[in-house]
């Protein structure tokens, strides 16, 4: 018979002679991966993107492919350390100001 019971494959008969050319899986989709089950077929499963890093943004473009952009962290304040840390995120630290010397009054302006 010319059927294989191959879903990951064409099947056809010419002259007697049987073929069963592999199916294409590839979607041309860089968010997806591509892939084939002999029983169930062509399946094109979502990358996983998330990076677990709180310190970027996570995207898939279909061309591109996935990509991890670095967050902002500069708050526009002067008064403050601007940081991100990859498990916890942005922070906004108050700068120290306090110069230790008593005679003089220590502020900051953002």
């Amino acid at each position: 018979t010319v059927d294989d019971q191959d879903a990951c494959t064409t099947d056809a008969c010419k002259a007697g002679a049987c073929t069963h050319a592999a199916v294409n899986v590839d979607d041309k989709d860089a968010c997806t991966m591509d892939a084939c089950d002999k029983a169930t077929g062509v399946a094109h499963v979502p990358v996983t993107v998330d990076d677990s890093d709180k310190c970027t943004t996570d995207a898939c473009d279909k061309q591109a492919g996935v990509t991890h952009t670095p967050v902002a962290t500069d708050d526009n304040n002067a008064c403050t350390a601007d940081t991100c840390d990859p498990m916890t995120g942005v922070s906004h630290t108050p700068v120290t100001i306090d110069d230790g010397d008593a005679c003089t009054v220590d502020s900051c302006s953002a």
